[in-house]
């Protein structure tokens, strides 16, 4: 399979905490749906970039754009997309692009 179809695939089961959402709106009200744009806009891009540093094998890269995304991640709930992306952060700060210990 390609890579974006492993992630996907894991993807499909992550855990969601909606109360993380509750809390944005709760404190920025007016900003909120802003937020939601901006953190899927950047959201898409660091997938891309991930996605795009595992085919140069380039685990640096790889590294620092999990690091990103699972920030994103868990400030909007998306706490099992934020435990996978810690493990991709692993395996590029290992060196690896297959996996942490690889």
């Amino acid at each position: 399979p390609q890579s974006n179809e492993i992630i996907m695939a894991t993807v499909d089961d992550v855990e969601f905490d909606p109360t993380a959402l509750d809390q944005l709106r709760e404190e920025m009200p007016r900003n909120f749906g802003q937020m939601i744009k901006v953190a899927l806009s950047n959201s898409a891009e660091l997938y891309d970039k991930i996605i795009a540093a595992y085919a140069q094998k380039n685990a640096e890269a790889m590294r620092a754009n999990a690091h990103a995304f699972k920030s994103v991640s868990a400030q909007f709930g998306g706490t099992g997309l934020s435990s996978l992306c810690l493990h991709v952060e692993k395996a590029g700060r290992a060196g690896s692009v297959e996996g942490e210990g690889s």
